[in-house]
């Protein structure tokens, strides 16, 4: 029952957290460990792209925060 435990929605916060930052301010922490290197990549891109990120940057992080992080949801 790994969906929804704290240390997934802890991930999940740090994640949005990033991201946030670097919509908002063009930067990213990428000395964060907790997230994988592909999530880390799409939210240097996020923050690369700043003021200007488009949705596809942005929705490319969060795929690579799905496809790192989230269980196979395949069988829902």
């Amino acid at each position: 029952m790994d969906v929804g435990t704290p240390a997934q929605d802890e991930l999940r916060g740090d994640f949005q957290g990033l991201l946030t930052a670097a919509l908002i301010r063009g930067r990213v922490d990428l000395n964060f460990s907790g997230l994988g290197p592909v999530t880390i990549a799409a939210i240097a891109a996020v923050a690369s792209a700043h003021p200007d990120a488009d949705s596809a940057v942005i929705n490319a992080a969060y795929d690579a925060f799905d496809h790192e992080h989230c269980a196979d949801r395949s069988g829902d």
